[in-house]
């Protein structure tokens, strides 16, 4: 497994749960009818307390490297706490590669993240650490942290069913010149059907263009496709594909 699929890579690009599962989460407890996502960035909503989620994912290109064979990863966490209510936690273990030995390099993800408004467009502020405790090539990588604010907001469009919105601003450690010196992301996700989503966001010196599918009756599946680095400014554009699934109250009651 070369190092170079760097766990803050994988968390960028592979889009794993943070930015997959929980946004399918929280318009379910709004009463959405649409599928609602923001793929390619972190966001700053965790997942519900007492839920376990999972995410596999499968990159066409590995990072950075001469080439072009695709690879996987693996996202295992749960959720604590209530980030309506007071604080949310979210601790997540990321397997770097599916290739070679299995979870034979890894790390861990923290994140907290609390609503701050209320109203037609609730605001959540977050903040997480990645690369906790890394083993294997991962402990080639800093940690770093990131600090994001995450907000929804639904548009009347004069049919029957609104359109929801989801975006988030924010900034962080280790995302621009090879992921060692700080920088923005942003990114802007829209609710188009029932079961169809779609967003657009950009980390540090990269973009990524991604849709989302959910079953309108089974909220806690999704299954996304994206293209990072679709302008290809880093010379590493790649198409990414993940299979989501959250399991909602598996332990605390």
């Amino acid at each position: 497994m070369p190092t170079s699929f760097s766990g803050r890579t994988l968390t960028a690009s592979l889009l794993l749960a943070a930015a997959c599962v929980t946004p399918a989460a929280a318009q379910d407890s709004s009463g959405l009818t649409k599928h609602l996502t923001l793929l390619g960035i972190p966001s700053a909503t965790t997942a519900p307390h007492g839920s376990f989620f999972a995410s596999l994912a499968y990159s066409t290109k590995r990072v950075a490297t001469r080439d072009n064979d695709g690879d996987g990863s693996l996202a295992l966490g749960f959720g604590l706490g209530d980030m309506n209510e007071g604080i949310g936690f979210q601790v997540t273990a990321e397997i770097v590669s599916l290739t070679d030995s299995f979870a034979d390099s890894g790390y861990f993800d923290l994140k907290a993240a609390t609503r701050i408004t209320e109203g037609r467009t609730p605001l959540y502020l977050g903040a997480s650490v990645g690369n906790i405790a890394p083993w294997g090539d991962a402990e080639n990588n800093d940690v770093n942290v990131d600090v994001a604010l995450t907000g929804f907001h639904l548009f009347e469009t004069g049919s029957a069913i609104p359109t929801p919105i989801m975006f988030t601003v924010g900034y962080g450690t280790d995302l621009r010149d090879s992921y060692t010196k700080p920088g923005f992301f942003a990114g802007v996700g829209v609710g188009l059907t029932p079961s169809l989503a779609a967003s657009v966001s950009w980390f540090g010196e990269y973009g990524t263009l991604g849709v989302s599918w959910s079953p309108p009756t089974r909220r806690n599946l999704s299954v996304t496709a994206s293209l990072v680095d679709f302008t290809d400014e880093l010379g590493d554009r790649r198409g990414v594909f993940s299979i989501n699934y959250l399991f909602p109250k598996a332990f605390g009651g």
